[in-house]
């Protein structure tokens, strides 16, 4: 909150800028501290910033400071598990089942490697008889 200067009063702008648009959107423009945003989509990166603006009364000019520094955010949906149902992928234990990038390219490698492997034995089996 920043307090009135030289009893001019004080509003704020607050902005925001949705998914991969290019240009913020102002959302709110008052004197409020707070503002509750509603109609937020689920799994959609938002990225807010806020101005303060002093409304000059003697001249009716109205001076804006600069931007903050843009906040990520992003909402996400609640999982409601049900009986038998599996579980969110913020789930420890499903988190350790599955594999990492690291941990599936060694898996191919073996693969390969073991299948390579098996080729070489059955070629030599034929070729030495």
């Amino acid at each position: 909150m920043v307090p009135p200067m030289k009893g001019d009063p004080v509003g704020y702008v607050l902005q925001v800028l949705v998914g991969r648009e290019s240009e913020y959107k102002q959302v709110y423009k008052g004197e409020e501290t707070t503002f509750h945003i509603s109609g937020l989509q689920v799994n959609t990166d938002y990225r807010f910033r806020v101005s303060v603006c002093r409304r000059c009364l003697d001249t009716s000019q109205e001076l804006s400071g600069p931007f903050s520094p843009s906040v990520a955010f992003m909402l996400q949906r609640n999982e409601i598990m049900l009986a038998g149902e599996m579980g969110s992928i913020d789930d420890p234990k499903i988190k350790s089942m599955i594999a990492t990038d690291e941990q599936f390219a060694a898996l191919i490698v073996l693969g390969f490697a073991s299948l390579s492997i098996i080729f070489a034995c059955i070629l030599q089996y034929f070729f030495m008889k």
